[in-house]
């Protein structure tokens, strides 16, 4: 529920950004700017009781640490993987589906600079990638592991 309301607050702030960049007046700039203050307060204080959620039960913070130690996954996909598949750790690969894709991680990076190679369509690339992602995360919390970069 704590990512779901971050989630709203999140689009309804890149929405406002959007429309002040594109108004011409600027005669609602002083209450665009403190309605763009305000939402961010409300996702820092979501985000900071979705930390301690995930902080006050050893298991998930077990499995935020485990998440965390893949480069290219930080707090918010972090928490996101969390809430969102609560099943992760006990899937199979097939049963994982495509979230977010990342360039962070290396590994992943050259993986996708020879799909890329091979002619694949630029979705087709961030969807595979993605989904290698996942099935690492669940791997590593299905073995109670940390990422180790091989």
């Amino acid at each position: 529920m704590l990512q779901t309301k971050r989630r709203q607050l999140v689009e309804i702030r890149k929405r406002l950004r959007r429309q002040v960049r594109q108004r011409h007046s600027h005669k609602f700039d002083e209450m665009d700017s403190e309605l763009l203050s305000l939402l961010t307060r409300q996702i820092a204080d979501l985000e900071e009781s979705i930390e301690k959620a995930i902080s006050s039960c050893l298991n998930l913070s077990r499995r935020a640490e485990i998440l965390r130690s893949i480069p290219g996954i930080g707090p918010v996909p972090t928490a996101n993987l969390i809430g969102d598949l609560p099943g992760m750790g006990h899937c199979s690969d097939k049963q994982i589906a495509a979230l977010v894709a990342s360039n962070h991680n290396p590994v992943r990076h050259i993986f996708a600079e020879r799909l890329k190679e091979k002619g694949k369509p630029h979705k087709v690339v961030l969807i595979v990638v993605a989904r290698k992602l996942l099935i690492i995360a669940n791997t590593l919390i299905a073995k109670d592991t940390v990422w180790e970069p091989s």
